[in-house]
Order: structure tokens, then C-alpha cells, then sequence
């Protein structure tokens, strides 16, 4: 995906439109692929998060938890890695008691 080049060149506003069009063409399919959704939702977490976007950071990134949780179950070992960022970006901007969960 273009949105990660864009992304490691620190381009996080052109990163976030790339995910974002990567993300409205999944939601249309007639066959979204869930994993590519939550995905492209923790992509551009990451990318509101450089940006200094705390609120719309955490939305995309429970968005993807919160699919994750539905469609892959409870024992996905990708749920660290939302947790993670979760947590990550509630302790950049000191919302510790948000970390937690």
C-alpha cells in the first residue's frame, strides 16, 4: 500500500488519505475482507497518531478491536498488537487510566 511509503517518508496526511481510500474501498465491496479493514482502521490510528490526534487515533484503533473481537475471536494473536496501540497512544499523551483499558 502506498499509504506505508507515504508513512515511513513521515507524509502522515497523505499516508491517512491513502489508508482512508484503502478502507472506503474494502467497506463497499460486496465481500469485505475483515483482516484488510482492521488493518487499514490501525494504519490510520498510527498515522493520526504521528499527526498528534489522540481521539481519532484511539477511534480507528477500537474500531479494530472491536472487529477483531467479532469476526476473529478472543484468541486472534493479533489483539496485542490494538492492545498495544492502544495503550501506546493513551501513555504518549498521558491518559494512563485509558491504558489500562
Amino acid at each position: 500500500n502506498i499509504g506505508n511509503v507515504q508513512y515511513a517518508l513521515k507524509d502522515y496526511k497523505n499516508s491517512l488519505a491513502s489508508y482512508e481510500a484503502a478502507l472506503n474501498g474494502q467497506l463497499t465491496t460486496e465481500t469485505p475482507d475483515i483482516s484488510s479493514i482492521i488493518v487499514y482502521r490501525r494504519n490510520a490510528g498510527m498515522a493520526y497518531e504521528a499527526m498528534g490526534k489522540k481521539e481519532e487515533a484511539l477511534n480507528q484503533y477500537h474500531q479494530a478491536l472491536e472487529l477483531q473481537q467479532q469476526y476473529l475471536g478472543e484468541n486472534d494473536p493479533d489483539l496485542a498488537r490494538t492492545y498495544n496501540l492502544i495503550a501506546g497512544v493513551c501513555a504518549k499523551f498521558n491518559d494512563h487510566e485509558q491504558a489500562g483499558l
